[in-house]
This record gives structure tokens, C-alpha cells and sequence, in this order.
């Protein structure tokens, strides 16, 4: 692959030396080949020789036109990969232009302070949420087949201000359902101690986290119930940065179709899942911002249910 993407970068005066230098071989080898079979075989007989000049033509003949479908398999194939990628990002500025919209409206009803200041970056961050759920779902979950559908669920991971360990505040799958792993923290606060995302916590700087099959013992994910690698095959652990670039929590997205989320796509799902990251981080900043200000401006963030 990599030799494919290094031909098809080359300048265009490059790949037609490179065409002609292999046209030149083949049509070298197609009239030396023959000759030399002819000589040592020392063969005389006219048909003989029409055969191996035929035979020779098509050995060089199927070798160059293997190597052109090969190239030409690669360049179609990784130039359709490109399509979908600019159109999994565009779709996903869309998702993310319609919140903005939507928070718009917002203001403009009857909402009160206190739900105006604490419950704006609460819901936004659940909208974002969903936003990259749907963006997933959208382009890759849809199928006339069911076995080829892909399930997704996108999590937004954090610290709790209650506990400070890590909790979900904001979650979405096909189903709308809570992830079971909640059910747990209820008792256990800290189950969430041996998760990507409390690796990713551990991190002198915090990076993405592409594991491409959950059911590899290299890949040391951790099931939090029983069989839940049959659920979460394939996942994707993305940092939410600050601006000064402290870690306010992550961004993860499970899949159940193994290999789904590969190393090699490492750049593209960083630029598709920083579109989400960027807003999530605005709005904790905000969040933060409140429940540490809370006093100050006469807001009692305890009253307000969906404080986590």
C-alpha cells in the first residue's frame, strides 16, 4: 500500500518515466526471452519457435497487466477510502452546526438562569454525543442486510465532581440505553480504574487509543461485565483537550464489528473525532467553570438533577 501512495504522489513526468521504463523492459524481455529460449533449446522447427515467441509475449503480457490491475485496484480502492472520509467529516460539521442551532433556540425560550447556565453545557454535551453517535450510525449502520449493519455507542468519559473518579454523564447507542458499567458504579465508584480511558488519565500526554480487536490479550482491554467483548469488538479512545491542553475527559467509541477501527487510520479518526472533541472541551471548560463559581453567583449546582 505504501508503494502504491508513494507511486500515485509522484509528479505526473515521473509516473510516465516509470510507465515507460517498464513498457521498455517488457518489450525487451518479450524479444530477448525467445531468442535465448530458442538458441538453447536449439530449436528449428518454425512452429516451435511461434510458440515460444508466443508463449514469451504472454508471460510478459499478463505480468505488466497484473501489476497495472494491482496498482489500478489500489489507486480506486484508497481514492474511495479519501471519498468517504471527506464525507464522514463534512457530515460531521453538519451534526455539529445543527447544535449550535439548536442552542440558539434555546435562549430565545422560557428557560430560567439556572437552567440556562448549568443546563446549556449539560445538554450540549449530551447533543455532541449524539452528534458523533449519528455521524457513525448515519454513514456506517445502515444496511438492507441487518448482519451488515454496525452497531455503534459513543461515551463521553470524565471526572465526577462529586467523587472525582470517573464516571459517563453522557452516552448514546441504538438502543438509548444506559451503559451497564453505570449500574456498577452506583456500588464501586472506581470501575472504571483499569479503562482505556483511566490509562489515558495516567498519561503524561494523553493520546488517541485505536484498539482494532478487543479479543487480542496485546490489545489489554479490560471487560467491565461478563461478555461484553461480544458487544464491543472494535474501539476508539480519544482525549478531550483543553487549550492549554489539560484533559478534561474522553471520547469513546465502541463498535461491534472486529477491526473496524484500525492503527492505520489513526489520522483520519483523530480529525473526524477533534471536530466533537473541540466542542465537548467548551462546554466541560463552561461546566467547570460553573460548579466551581457555583457560590459566587448563587446557583446551588446540587439541586439540579443531572450534576455528575
Amino acid at each position: 500500500m505504501k508503494l502504491v501512495r508513494w507511486y500515485y504522489d509522484l509528479h505526473s513526468i515521473f509516473k510516465a518515466l516509470i510507465n515507460s521504463l517498464f513498457a521498455a523492459i517488457g518489450f525487451f524481455c518479450s524479444a530477448i526471452i525467445p531468442n535465448e529460449l530458442v538458441t538453447t533449446l536449439g530449436l528449428l522447427n518454425p512452429l516451435q519457435k511461434t510458440l515460444v515467441y508466443i508463449g514469451a509475449f504472454a508471460l510478459v503480457f499478463a505480468v505488466y497487466s497484473i501489476t497495472f490491475i494491482f496498482f489500478r485496484t489500489k489507486k480506486e480502492k484508497k481514492e474511495l477510502e479519501e471519498k468517504e472520509e471527506n464525507e464522514i467529516i463534512l457530515l460531521a460539521y453538519t451534526k455539529c452546526d445543527r447544535i449550535i442551532t439548536d442552542e440558539m433556540k434555546n435562549y430565545c425560550e422560557d428557560n430560567t438562569i439556572a437552567e440556562l447556565i448549568i443546563g446549556k453545557p449539560l445538554h450540549t454535551i449530551q447533543k455532541i454525543v449524539s452528534a458523533a453517535y449519528e455521524t457513525l450510525d448515519d454513514f456506517y449502520g445502515k444496511s438492507v442486510n441487518p448482519n451488515d449493519r454496525i452497531k455503534f455507542e459513543a461515551t463521553f468519559m470524565t471526572k465526577s465532581y462529586i467523587d472525582n473518579e470517573i464516571t459517563i454523564p453522557a452516552y448514546q447507542n441504538k438502543e438509548n440505553r444506559a451503559p451497564r458499567s453505570l449500574q456498577q458504579r452506583k456500588d464501586n465508584p472506581k470501575v472504571y480504574d483499569d479503562t482505556i480511558t483511566a490509562r489515558v488519565y495516567r498519561e503524561p500526554r494523553p493520546s488517541i487509543h485505536i484498539i482494532e480487536d478487543t479479543t487480542d490479550p496485546k490489545s489489554e482491554y479490560q471487560e467491565l461485565y461478563p461478555s461484553q467483548q461480544r458487544r464491543i469488538q472494535s474501539t476508539v479512545v480519544f482525549p478531550v483537550l483543553s487549550n492549554e491542553n489539560l484533559l478534561l475527559g474522553t471520547l469513546v467509541i465502541h463498535c461491534d464489528n472486529k477491526g473496524f477501527f484500525r492503527l492505520d487510520k489513526t489520522k483520519f479518526l483523530s480529525e473526524l473525532l477533534e471536530i466533537f472533541a473541540k466542542r465537548l472541551a467548551s462546554e466541560k471548560l463552561y461546566l467547570d467553570k460553573i460548579v466551581t463559581e457555583s457560590g459566587n453567583i448563587n446557583v446551588d449546582t446540587s439541586d439540579f438533577k443531572n450534576i455528575f
